[in-house]
């Protein structure tokens, strides 16, 4: 970390500055580039501490109420990346992941919109949590993610974020030495109505039937 003599301030520290006040003061185009080089900011922070004192609030905020598509998708990103690099506290990866579901379940424009980022960060941010967690918590109250999928115009996102839960519950079962059974959720969710969701998926019939086994044979490979 280089010295600013005249400031004793390290270079970092003046961005974060900087950041920090484009992020409450500046207009629109200005905190969506802020928040776009934010993602790659996060990798040279020390820990935890400097992001989450920093910025984490900051971005959850804007995440709640963005002023435009691309702010919301620059501000998503930013947090995701800055959650699953800086943190290991289960409760506050599930805080984030709470978040972004409620900006998937919104129906106004800006949000739908938005769904295909969101939802892909939703999917990465998980996987920082353990299986056992997953199967447990995140698949048995999935059923928002298949009545998403019911509702979406961009279907192949959310498809691919189920398919995950199902490649972990089938880790999870092999783990165990039990059978892997796709209706072993249907108590949390109509499983028939899902595999007629996924007959809607905007990509080409190959690539829609091997989403659909995926699913149905607990194989994820996205």
């Amino acid at each position: 970390k280089r010295k600013n003599e005249k400031t004793n301030c390290t270079f970092q520290e003046k961005i974060i500055e900087a950041m920090t006040l484009t992020l409450k003061k500046g207009g629109i185009k200005e905190r969506t580039l802020c928040l776009q080089a934010m993602s790659s900011l996060v990798f040279t922070m020390a820990d935890e501490v400097q992001f989450k004192f920093f910025f984490s609030q900051q971005i959850k905020y804007i995440v709640g109420h963005p002023r435009s598509q691309d702010e919301l998708e620059a501000a998503v990103v930013a947090l995701v990346v800055g959650t699953y690099h800086s943190q290991d506290e289960e409760q506050e990866v599930e805080e984030v992941l709470e978040l972004l579901k409620k900006v998937i379940s919104k129906e106004d424009k800006m949000n739908k919109d938005a769904g295909p980022v969101v939802i892909s960060c939703w999917e990465f941010l998980l996987t920082k949590l353990p299986n056992a967690h997953i199967v447990d918590y995140t698949l048995a109250e999935s059923e928002w993610l298949v009545d998403a999928l019911g509702k979406a115009k961009k279907k192949t996102p959310i498809a691919l974020a189920i398919a995950l839960l199902f490649g972990v519950l089938k880790q999870v079962r092999d783990s165990e030495r039990e059978e892997f059974d796709i209706y072993e959720v249907d108590g949390f969710f109509d499983v028939e109505t899902l595999l007629e969701s996924l007959d809607d998926l905007d990509v080409p019939k190959s690539e829609k039937t091997k989403i659909k086994n995926q699913i149905i044979e607990g194989k994820w490979d996205k």
